[in-house]
C-alpha cells in the first residue's frame, strides 16, 4: 500500500500518516520504503502466494517447499 501511495505522488510523511504508522517505527518504515521497488514487492508477494498454495495442497514436503521459497527470494 505504501509504495502504491508513493507512486500516486504522496510523500513519505503523508504515507506514514495515512497508514497510521506508530511514531517510533516511522524511521524504519521510511527506510523499508526506500529499500524496495513496487515491482520487487509484487514479485515477493507472488513467491509467497505460490508457496502458501503449495504448502496447503500437500503435494510436496513442507520443508522442501520452504527451502525453494528461500532460494527464490534470495536469488
Amino acid at each position: 500500500m505504501a509504495k502504491s501511495m508513493e507512486a500516486a505522488g504522496m510523500g513519505p510523511g503523508e504515507v506514514i500518516k495515512a497508514l497510521r504508522v506508530i511514531f517510533h517505527q516511522a524511521n524504519l518504515f521510511k527506510e523499508q520504503m526506500r529499500r524496495y521497488t513496487l515491482d520487487e514487492l509484487k514479485e515477493v508477494f507472488s513467491i509467497l502466494l505460490s508457496t502458501d498454495k503449495a504448502l496447503k495442497s500437500g503435494g510436496l514436503n513442507g520443508k522442501l517447499i520452504l527451502e525453494r521459497m528461500i532460494v527464490r527470494l534470495c536469488g
